[in-house]
């Protein structure tokens, strides 16, 4: 019984080579999403680019096989002006 204790309360050790990702999101303090008007003076190719940092300091998957819902709804929710009609 005292070594069935034991072995309960020693910590589950990984096999070497497997790592569990961390799919938590961080919390950055002073960093928000940047957001996009569309007009003349506004670049698209920035905006992607910012948004791409922001998901990674985040801890955002935004790129895979599957669209991901979290990065389209913020990307969205950032649009203003003529960008947003």
């Amino acid at each position: 019984m005292t070594a069935a204790l034991q072995q309960q309360q020693q910590p589950a050790v990984q096999p070497q080579g497997t790592s569990e990702l961390d799919n938590r999101e961080y919390r950055a303090e002073g960093i928000k999403m940047p957001t996009f008007a569309g007009t003349k003076e506004d670049d698209v190719d920035d905006y992607m680019l910012s948004a791409k940092l922001y998901f990674e300091s985040k801890n955002i998957e935004y790129e895979g096989t599957a669209p991901q819902q979290r990065p389209l709804s913020l990307l969205v929710a950032n649009l203003n002006g003529p960008a947003a009609a």
